[in-house]
C-alpha cells in the first residue's frame, strides 16, 4: 500500500497531469482555429483583389471622389461590374472599393460643357454672382457619374469625346441598368 502511494506521488511530480494536458490541447486548438481564420481572411482578401474575369470593365478614368470609403482621387482607375458588385480598381488592379449592385441607381455620361451648364445654375443659386469666378474643370473631358444610395461617384476621362466614352462604357452601363436599383 505504501509503494502505491509513492508511485502516484512520483507520477504527479515528474509529468503533467490530465488537466494540464487537456488545457494544452484546448489552447492548441484555439491557436490553430485563429491561424486558419487569419489565412482564410487573407486568401479571401486576395480573391477580392478584383471582381474576377467575369466582370465587365471600363478603364482610363480619373476617380474624382464621392464614396466614403475612398476619399482620395485615383488616376487611371477602372470601373468593374458584375451582377452583384460595382467596384473601382486602381491602375495596379487592386480593389479600391466596391458597392453592392443593388445600391447603384443610375449612370450618366456628359461632357464638361453639359456638366458646366447644369452646374452653373446650381452654383448661381448657391453662391450668387461669385459662381462665375469659381474654377471649373479643364475643357475637353467627359464626366461619368454613377449615382448610388451612398452618394454619387464621379469619374473623368480627359481628352475623350462623349461618343468614345459612351462606347467604352456601353457594357458597363447595360450591366448597371440591368442589375442596379
Amino acid at each position: 500500500m505504501r509503494s502505491l502511494t509513492v508511485l502516484t506521488a512520483a507520477n504527479e511530480s515528474t509529468g503533467p497531469g490530465l488537466g494540464a494536458i487537456v488545457f494544452a490541447v484546448i489552447v492548441g486548438m484555439i491557436i490553430a482555429a485563429v491561424l486558419k481564420a487569419s489565412d482564410s481572411a487573407k486568401s479571401s482578401a486576395k480573391g477580392n483583389k478584383t471582381l474576377g474575369a467575369q466582370a465587365v470593365r471600363a478603364g482610363g478614368f480619373n476617380y474624382l471622389g464621392g464614396h466614403p470609403a475612398c476619399a482620395a482621387s485615383l488616376t487611371n482607375a477602372r470601373v468593374a461590374a458584375t451582377e452583384e458588385w460595382l467596384a473601382v480598381e486602381t491602375d495596379r488592379g487592386d480593389l479600391a472599393f466596391k458597392i453592392a449592385m443593388k445600391k447603384v441607381q443610375d449612370i450618366t455620361v456628359e461632357t464638361d460643357v453639359e456638366a458646366r451648364q447644369r452646374l452653373t445654375m446650381t452654383r448661381l443659386a448657391l453662391v450668387g454672382v461669385f459662381a462665375l469666378a469659381m474654377p471649373k474643370k479643364i475643357a475637353g473631358s467627359v464626366l461619368v457619374t454613377i449615382t448610388t444610395t451612398e452618394g454619387p461617384l464621379l469619374f473623368e476621362r480627359a481628352d475623350s469625346s462623349k461618343s468614345q466614352v459612351l462606347e467604352a462604357t456601353a457594357e458597363l452601363r447595360t450591366k448597371i441598368l440591368r442589375y442596379g436599383l
